[in-house]
């Protein structure tokens, strides 16, 4: 399995487009906070599916046919390859959609859809959220308003 092949890292790259398409398009209002990725090594698939283990779309990555007899560490070198990938979708944006909640995680997982590693997480990190901003306005609207009604009593 080659480590850096452009055609690899353009087919992970259509395989997660590709999804978040179909999740915007078919239901625009709900609420992702996972999405697992499953590897057959021995077809070369990649698969992406939703928290609601819905297949969301699949690709066959020809390098990666048979790689788990030819390659014990098959799985470190596909999640390196797929956290670079995911990395540049992160550098464009592509999960700042309102469909993603956080905390956002995708995830490698087995046929059951038990978690055998992360490959992305993403957290609300910063400390001047929405409802932060939110209440910030509020509170200068409160001191005119205030300002307006105390203004008779002297």
């Amino acid at each position: 399995m080659t480590k850096e092949n452009p055609k690899i890292k353009s087919v992970l790259r259509s395989l997660f487009q590709v999804s978040i398409d179909k999740l915007v398009r078919e239901d625009p209002s709900s609420a992702i906070s996972n999405l697992y990725v499953q590897l057959d090594a021995e077809a070369g698939e990649v698969l992406l599916y939703d928290e609601r283990e819905r297949l969301l779309h699949k690709k066959v990555i020809f390098d990666w046919i048979g790689a788990g007899r030819k390659d014990h560490n098959f799985i470190s070198k596909a999640l390196s390859i797929l956290r670079s990938v995911i990395e540049m979708l992160v550098a464009e944006g592509v999960f700042n959609h309102p469909l993603f909640i956080r905390p956002f995680s995708i995830r490698l997982a087995d046929e059951e859809f038990k978690g055998l590693a992360d490959v992305y997480t993403m957290v609300d990190d910063d400390p001047s959220s929405d409802d932060d901003l939110l209440m910030k306005d509020l509170d200068e609207e409160l001191d005119v308003f205030l300002k307006k009604l105390l203004s008779d009593v002297k």
